[in-house]
């Protein structure tokens, strides 16, 4: 499931005796989808093969990942994506991340706003095609008439051991009284089914303001929430301008968290001066890591002067000698499941969805609004490093030419640059690209953080550079597609989709 799919494009029609919005609607290529857990990315293939544009296939992803993946999605969680439209030339950034609310007593909320169902509906509002009813139906019927618990949530469900056990509502979801549910397990989810049932039938409101607002409010209560009905009224998504960079004849977007705030940082410092692919992998790896402590340290609004690769022993110093901010420990740092999960969903006529969901932490707070069979999100205080997301279309015809999300903690932005520098300026093999041994450097200490199956002259290169290496089992887990001569395009084209290996998750597409 983690393979790349390359993809010989036919061009693509429609018909085939279906109507639009069944799918098998769309003859030939559909587009692609990629995610941490399989499940979500077959309900997105049937949207965009029923004709479905990639925000369609999106929202039916998010909701689906709400029943078959409430580790790191959930109604009561949310996110951030970016959506590129290739007729306008446009990439729109959303935020929808699940906020704290109005705290009593000086004390903070034991979970968040929920922000996913209004920032799905302000996603379809926009970009979709489809009608909202017909998009959310696949997650309604899975919480109905239950799926089985994929490899993915299996291995969330047994790291978060103690924590699900710990919880009667959640331990008699997944397994009963010993919380065992192991993959292939069937599970029912009645009460979210009824939820989603009402915000199929009646719209993304229903979640905020009304009878259901006032049963999710109380139900929050019940698990020890401090969210009021108020809170859930005044949520809104928020709009705001991307994070862009000029990028030879392309254009990269990045999305406005904190941790797509330091991939954009990364790649500017990477490539500056354009000489980061002239170099030796040993002497590139030496490269990124002094970048990413740099990144972490200049932030968004620095004066990046004129990084040169040549003098990059320098950078050792870190800005004249300035300690990096704190940093999560190495232990932190190599987690693969902070309770944050990515996709991206990409439609034949080059449309593009890249989204990171999060619950701030695996399975959020751990509790269930009483009697919904919403898993809700944990209220953070500090903004952490969680996930990234980034677009890149072509400045000149508007090309759609890649699209990537990753998720896997502090070292999430690292590995989606990482990814996207190989797989573009240095043009390896795309595959080779999602497997390539990762690199992170934590601050402070200053650590260098190494997958175990880092070459042996990259790690002496790297020792001999000074730097404290630590080898670690997984860095990050990225979704990418590629489309290396861009869409819509109607001559001959090739694009390669693909989830990582690291993970259990699924990228499909058309072989057709």
């Amino acid at each position: 499931m983690g393979a790349a799919v390359a993809i010989g494009l036919a061009l693509a029609g429609c018909g085939g005796g279906r109507e639009e919005g069944s799918p098998g609607f769309v003859s030939g290529f559909y587009g692609g989808a990629a995610a941490d857990e399989p499940r979500s990315a077959l309900v997105a293939r049937d949207i965009l093969s029923a004709g479905g544009s990639a925000a369609d296939g999106a929202v039916a992803l998010a909701f689906t990942l709400s029943v078959t993946y409430p580790s790191s999605a959930g109604l009561g969680g949310g996110g951030r994506c970016l959506a590129y439209d290739p007729r306008q030339g446009r990439v729109d950034s959303l935020d929808f991340w699940p906020r704290g609310g109005q705290a009593t007593g000086g004390v903070a909320p034991r979970a968040a706003i929920p922000g996913l169902v209004r920032g799905m509906s302000a996603l379809h509002a926009r970009h979709g095609k489809l009608p909202w009813q017909q998009i959310l139906a696949p997650a309604e019927n899975l919480a109905r008439f239950g799926d089985q618990v994929s490899r993915a949530l299996a291995i969330e469900l047994s790291e978060a051991g103690p924590q699900v056990q710990g919880q009667a509502a959640v331990r008699e979801l997944f397994g009963g009284a010993s919380g065992a549910a192991v993959e292939g397990s069937l599970v029912r989810q009645i009460d979210l089914a009824g939820v989603l049932g009402q915000v199929r039938a009646r719209g993304a409101g229903e979640f905020y303001v009304g009878p259901l607002a006032r049963r999710i409010a109380d139900g929050i209560a019940a698990a020890g929430g401090d969210v009021t009905l108020e809170d859930l009224r005044s949520y809104a998504p928020r709009w705001v301008e991307p994070q862009t960079i000029s990028y030879g004849f392309h254009v990269m977007s990045f999305a406005a968290g904190q941790s797509d705030i330091t991939a954009r940082t990364l790649v500017r410092l990477l490539t500056v001066e354009k000489k980061e692919e002239d170099t030796r992998d040993e002497q590139r790896a030496h490269l990124f890591v002094e970048a990413v402590a740099r990144a972490r340290l200049q932030g968004e609004n620095a004066n990046f002067g004129g990084f040169n690769p040549a003098e990059a022993s320098e950078l050792a110093s870190l800005s004249g000698g300035r300690t990096p901010p704190p940093m999560p420990s190495p232990e932190a740092s190599q987690r693969r499941r902070p309770g944050t999960t990515s996709f991206l969903v990409v439609d034949r006529e080059g449309r593009a969805v890249a989204c990171v969901l999060s619950m701030n932490g695996p399975f959020g707070a751990v509790r269930i609004a009483q009697g919904t069979g919403v898993f809700l999100a944990q209220a953070e205080t500090v903004t952490g490093e969680d996930g990234a997301a980034v677009l890149i279309h072509n400045a000149n015809n508007r090309g759609f030419i890649y699209a990537s999300a990753a998720s896997g903690g502090p070292a999430a932005p690292a590995a989606l640059v990482y990814v996207v520098q190989r797989a573009i300026p240095l043009a390896l093999p795309f595959e080779q690209a999602i497997r390539e041994p990762r690199l992170h450097h934590v601050g402070a200490p200053p650590l260098v953080l190494h997958e175990q199956n880092l070459s042996a002259g990259t790690r002496d290169t790297l020792d001999r550079r000074k730097h404290r290496l630590q080898p670690v089992q997984a860095l990050g887990r990225v979704n990418a597609m590629y489309c290396a001569r861009g869409l819509p395009n109607r001559g001959a084209r090739l694009c390669e989709v693909s989830t990582d290996p690291r993970g259990a998750g699924l990228a499909v597409s058309a072989d057709r």
